[in-house]
């Protein structure tokens, strides 16, 4: 009879758990909503080596650490009730620092090198940044975007890859594994895509491009290229980084929005504008992230899982407690 009751209570626990999670109907969404008015999201801790930039809005999960001057939301409209900077841990600075047209909060007070803002702005002791909420349904959609059946030409040619694209929306799917060329990085071989990337398409091409890792290849070097667009709009260009560790820029820019939230970005001289979401960001100095457009494009999803709440967590965790229980008095 206890059994039976314990039983029950691990079904029930279950079934609530499991309820708080079921998936909706399909929904139309930018992948990169989660985000909000954020520019710039990073899941884990961003370190940059020098000075550097960022045009729109910043959100940081873990810690931000800078040697030299910062800037932050330069190229935003004013508004009294903008939270343009948040930290969730600790904001170490090494440089002057500014945040333009908005508030800041952070973890603790710098103890040098003190950060200035515009008249009518200050440091703020709460923000509505939801890290785990938007981290979940980035990364779901991240894993359905690559899903996808590419359509697009690929050519790769000694003096770069180009890309074709017709009109509406496309998908190319490029998969590290594939990549004929490779690099040294830090003792390892890593997938090389250099020279620049060319891509070619429609005023209204709207083209998601999956870079996705393997067995053979987990990092991306890029190098010695930009990205050159002809035809299409940069504000529906977007990037989706699956299964790789780490992308490694060395003197090239992205004039796209890059979805990588479990991606680690080692970056010199250049900068990504566009909306930008990455695990972790590790650059040198003078590197920056503008704001000169954002994506706008959007995708059919099935609602991503939701988080489960504490409480729902503890109901589970009791059914659990009780099924060990019933083991237990099985034995004896």
């Amino acid at each position: 009879m206890k059994t039976t009751l314990v039983t029950m209570m691990l079904g029930l626990a279950i079934l609530f758990a499991t309820s708080t999670t079921a998936f909706a109907d399909v929904i139309n969404v930018n992948p990169f909503a989660p985000m909000g008015n954020y520019n710039v999201i990073v899941f884990g801790n961003y370190t940059q080596l020098g000075s550097g930039d960022t045009e729109g809005y910043l959100a940081v999960q873990g810690n931000l650490t800078t040697g030299g001057a910062y800037g932050v939301s330069s190229k935003t409209p004013y508004n009294p009730n903008t939270t343009a900077l948040v930290v969730g841990s600790t904001l170490t600075t090494g440089g002057n620092w500014k945040v333009f047209n908005g508030n800041a909060y952070y973890g603790n007070s710098p103890s040098s090198n003190p950060i200035s803002f515009d008249a009518g702005y200050g440091r703020v002791g709460t923000h509505s940044v939801d890290f785990a909420q938007a981290y979940n349904d980035m990364a779901w959609f991240s894993q359905e975007l690559a899903k996808m059946t590419s359509g697009g030409q690929v050519v790769y040619q000694s003096y770069g890859t180009y890309i074709t694209a017709g009109s509406g929306m496309q998908v190319v799917n490029l998969y590290l594994d594939d990549f004929v060329n490779s690099r040294m990085y830090e003792g390892s071989s890593v997938a090389w895509f250099g020279n620049g990337l060319h891509i070619n398409g429609q005023s209204d091409t709207q083209l998601l491009i999956n870079i996705i890792g393997g067995d053979k290849y987990s990092d991306l070097m890029w190098t010695q290229g930009d990205m050159f667009v002809n035809g299409l709009k940069n504000e529906n260009i977007m990037f989706n980084f699956v299964d790789v560790d780490k992308f490694i820029v060395q003197g090239a820019s992205l004039y796209a929005s890059v979805l990588a939230v479990d991606t680690t970005l080692v970056a010199s001289s250049g900068f990504i504008s566009g909306n930008v979401a990455f695990g972790e960001i590790m650059v040198s100095s003078g590197y920056e992230f503008h704001n000169d457009w954002r994506f706008k494009g959007t995708y059919d999803f099935e609602s991503p899982p939701v988080v489960p709440e504490p409480a729902t967590l503890a109901v589970l965790g009791l059914g659990l407690a009780g099924l060990g229980l019933a083991r237990r008095q099985m034995t004896k």
